[in-house]
């Protein structure tokens, strides 16, 4: 990614990670049950887990950039360059600069 496109943006690191995140994927259920997890209740329900070796980073200087770049021109530029290699469910992070 081009950082220098959006103004605002400090670093973005990305690469393997130094150990896989595991992410747990809820399957079908209904609202009740849904509503219960969200809640904190224990529930069951089909599960599927993924693992994800690699990671990004993005460091913004302020919250402010972080709404001017969901809106970005450039912004779609780089998502759609994404699309090609992103994995469902992919993690972002996005850090305001301190």
């Amino acid at each position: 990614m081009a950082i220098r496109q959006i103004d605002g943006i400090i670093r973005v690191w990305y690469g393997k990670l130094a150990a896989p995140l595991h992410q747990v994927k809820l399957g079908k259920i209904d609202r009740e049950t849904f509503q219960k997890y969200q809640a904190g209740e224990p529930v069951t329900s089909p599960i599927r887990l993924t693992q994800r070796r690699y990671g990004m980073c993005v460091e913004m200087r302020s919250g402010e950039v972080l709404k001017a770049y969901e809106t970005h021109p450039y912004h779609k530029v780089r998502t759609d360059a994404y699309e090609r290699i992103r994995v469902d469910g992919t993690t972002t992070f996005n850090i305001p600069g301190q």
